[in-house]
């Protein structure tokens, strides 16, 4: 289910953001989740770290979000909306 839209040398943060929301949302109906929480949880590194962040701030549904080494992303990833627990991780 991974699109193949952002291929340029120039992708776009939010439609690669948006991407794996639907991406998120495909695994989790064919997984028939019942657990607790809506299980959503975003990891990535680097542009999909930033792209993870993106998703959450613009997704409350998200559940969790673990960034390693965050690119920034255009438009920002509004971090004060991003309602999900998140990890961090740089250096």
């Amino acid at each position: 289910i991974a699109p193949d839209t952002q291929t340029g040398a120039w992708p776009s943060h939010g439609r690669l953001a948006d991407d794996l929301w639907r991406a998120a949302m495909w695994a989790r109906d064919v997984a028939g989740w019942s657990g607790k929480g809506r299980g959503v949880v975003l990891a990535g590194h680097s542009m999909g770290a930033g792209a993870g962040l993106l998703a959450a701030s613009r997704h409350p549904e998200i559940d969790a979000v673990v960034a390693l080494a965050a690119l920034g992303t255009r438009p920002r990833a509004g971090l004060e909306a991003i309602e999900a627990p998140s990890l961090f991780v740089v250096g």
